[in-house]
């Protein structure tokens, strides 16, 4: 099965994740390795912690891209940025100064602890904006902890959502992966993404949640979670 990534941090030496060209290179081998075609790299953006400009990440996109040319790496690249929602996220929504995936399509994450109306608030002001929301990886959030009806109901405000293949699989603890199968089941859930990091505790584990989903909810709607629907967000903008 062909997938696509789109929540991962493996452009080097601006943030938390690769931290050299060489384990940058390293995951997208894995990655290629597990049937992955397309990626998108999405480095962190959060005030006083991942603070490396628009311009640094393109440069350092720039140098990724080329490396992988070099060595006819077969999974076509992409660039965006994982918000984290704060005071200097809305600041840069309101002047408009992002860089969103497949043209309106912003991948954001929250504190641990926000709860359900912080996430709708966030909706409502992307969505005002005039951007698509795509929360990254949900299960982490005490709201869907809480709440069974949030999914649906920020689905229905026209919120994207995502869960990281790392906690389907229980690497984060089985209470995750309890939430992680009633999200995806009830329908709430349009990605599953790695959310690589490095190439020793976070390392992308594509293929074997894909396998692991065929058995669960079929062939089909695993295809959907792991290829169509990253595959049609990336693009979007291409579709307009």
């Amino acid at each position: 099965m062909n997938i696509v990534d789109i929540h991962c941090h493996i452009l080097p030496y601006v943030d938390d994740g690769a931290s050299t060209l060489e384990e940058a290179m390293e995951l997208l081998w894995m990655e290629a390795d597990q049937g992955v075609t397309e990626i998108c790299l999405t480095p962190h953006l959060r005030h006083k912690m991942f603070d490396s400009s628009d311009e640094k990440i393109a440069e350092k996109f720039a140098q990724l891209s080329a490396a992988a040319r070099e060595q006819r790496l077969p999974i076509r690249l992409h660039l965006s940025r994982e918000y984290y929602y704060d005071d200097h996220f809305r600041k840069k929504l309101s002047e408009g100064q992002l860089l969103p995936m497949g043209g309106d399509i912003l991948l954001t994450e929250f504190s641990y602890s926000s709860d359900f109306q912080a996430l709708r608030n966030a909706a409502m002001e992307e969505l005002n904006a005039g951007f698509t929301p795509l929360f990254a990886h949900v299960e982490r959030y005490r709201a869907f902890e809480e709440d069974p009806n949030c999914g649906k109901a920020l689905m229905e405000m026209g919120v994207l959502m995502q869960v990281n293949a790392d906690g389907v699989m229980g690497r984060n603890g089985r209470k995750t992966k309890l939430l992680c199968e009633r999200l995806i089941k009830s329908g709430c859930i349009h990605v599953v993404a790695s959310d690589t990091h490095d190439s020793i505790n976070r390392v992308p584990g594509l293929k074997k949640c894909a396998d692991y989903l065929e058995k669960e909810i079929g062939r089909a709607s695993t295809h959907r979670l792991m290829y169509e629907n990253p595959l049609a967000i990336l693009n979007s903008l291409e579709e307009e």
